[in-house]
């Protein structure tokens, strides 16, 4: 317990326990990248790949609307 305690007050010293000291917002902002960058790696781990069907009817709602390389073609 004592390296959270030296934790906490190293963070404590740092500003980033004020919510007026840029810091605090810096790694607010970083813990939340962070949390929803391991939350989406979850995501692609766990969810089985798209099939056409799936897929299939955005394509035709995105045609158009950017480079029609960027749309997935059947074949």
């Amino acid at each position: 317990m004592k390296v959270l305690e030296d934790a906490h007050n190293f963070l404590r010293l740092s500003g980033v326990t004020d919510p007026n000291n840029i810091i605090y917002l810096y790694l607010k902002n970083l813990c939340e990248l962070y949390r929803r960058r391991f939350k989406f790696l979850n995501i692609l781990k766990m969810q089985p790949f798209p099939l056409v069907e799936q897929i299939g009817p955005k394509t035709l709602i995105e045609y158009g609307n950017c480079d029609n390389n960027l749309l997935m073609t059947m074949k």
